[in-house]
């Protein structure tokens, strides 16, 4: 169960990353926080999309 919710995860991170490089956007998976331009707290985003400030947080339910 465990590793088809970690393959769900993944197939999606790589679709949504996927996406935003068509549109020639720089994505980062997994963000450090110096990498991010404001400070999130204790908030972790699962990608970041860099040219329009897109924060994107993956659930799988």
């Amino acid at each position: 169960m465990i590793n088809n919710i970690k393959t769900l995860y993944d197939e999606k991170i790589k679709s949504l990353v996927e996406k935003y490089e068509s549109q020639e956007s720089r994505v980062i998976t997994e963000p450090k926080t110096d990498e991010l331009p404001f400070d999130l707290g204790n908030y972790q985003p699962d990608e970041w999309q860099s040219n329009k400030y897109v924060i994107i947080k993956v659930r799988i339910c």
